[in-house]
């Protein structure tokens, strides 16, 4: 605070003296001036002009301007944990709007400054989740390409045996149309053995013979 009437600072101070606090014959009206709210009781008790000594707690006041003039200074509230051996300092800045400002300005440029930090991560975390998704797209791609592959030369297969059944079937039906189906049928029986699956002859010949030595089969061949 600094006070804007009073009495003169003596020679050689810059800092002004407290008033005084008990009656003298020099200031025989003393009264509390509560926190320079009452500006004659700070005069009655001989206060001096210029920077006062006693300063304002937080809390709200009722000071003439014409008498006093506020002056905000930055204060550190400072917190000592000594069973963590640890020293806390919290700035509080009292009252003062330049100064909530300031730190609310620097406040933004850190928190700029952070995003700008960040920007590299999140380009490289989105890079690393497109490249992932493109790999995915390719194997996806990839597996449908197999499956319609397959699925395509599964169908020309079955085509083709489709064909080739549906050829010699036109083709049998041709043949009986001409020869009849009976004949084509033994035909059909005679190219079968020909070809050896079928068998006329078995594996195992019966035989016996008679107390004369003749065979049985020819004799029942023979009859």
């Amino acid at each position: 605070m600094v006070a804007r009437d009073g009495v003169p600072l003596p020679p050689g101070y810059i800092i002004a003296l407290k008033p005084v606090e008990a009656a003298d014959s020099k200031h025989p009206k003393v009264k509390s001036h509560n926190f320079f709210q009452k500006g004659q009781a700070f005069l009655d008790s001989g206060g001096c002009r210029g920077p006062q000594l006693d300063t304002l707690q937080p809390g709200v006041y009722y000071i003439n301007p014409y008498a006093f003039t506020r002056y905000f200074v930055p204060t550190s509230a400072v917190t000592i944990d000594w069973a963590a051996t640890r020293t806390d300092i919290r700035k509080e800045d009292w009252d003062n709007p330049n100064l909530a400002k300031d730190e609310q300005e620097r406040i933004r440029v850190e928190e700029r400054k952070a995003r700008a930090d960040l920007q590299g991560k999140v380009v490289e975390a989105k890079l690393s989740i497109d490249i992932s998704t493109n790999k995915a797209e390719a194997v996806r791609k990839e597996a449908e390409g197999i499956r319609d592959a397959t699925k395509t030369k599964a169908d020309g297969e079955a085509y083709q045996q489709r064909q080739v059944g549906q050829g010699i079937a036109d083709a049998f039906a041709s043949q009986a149309n001409v020869i009849g189906p009976e004949r084509l049928a033994l035909l059909k029986i005679l190219g079968e053995v020909a070809a050896g699956k079928v068998k006329i002859i078995p594996d195992v010949l019966v035989s016996g013979k008679d107390e004369q030595g003749g065979n049985l089969f020819s004799a029942w061949l023979a009859a």
